[in-house]
């Protein structure tokens, strides 16, 4: 069963302050994983969110097993992604 994907409107800002090339490879991975994300995710310490690895760049999940949504959070440098994670 396939995934639908939703982009939250803050995960649409940080791909826009990205560059293009980097910006479309993380959609086209993130887009990727949709027939079956949990190969490819792993759950973020103290969170019910995933986080996915693009390269240097991570993309934080909240995956809804039963309606098979998956929400992208955030997406980001690794080393900035983590802060003011809720």
């Amino acid at each position: 069963m396939e995934y639908t994907l939703i982009w939250t409107d803050k995960s649409r800002k940080n791909l826009e302050k990205l560059p293009k090339d980097i910006a479309a490879r993380i959609i086209e991975s993130v887009e990727s994983i949709r027939d079956d994300p949990f190969p490819h995710i792993n759950r973020l310490a103290g969170s019910a969110w995933y986080k996915y690895r693009v390269g240097r760049y991570r993309v934080i999940l909240d995956v809804k097993r039963k309606i098979l949504i998956i929400y992208v959070i955030k997406v980001g440098p690794r080393k900035k992604i983590y802060k003011n994670l809720p």
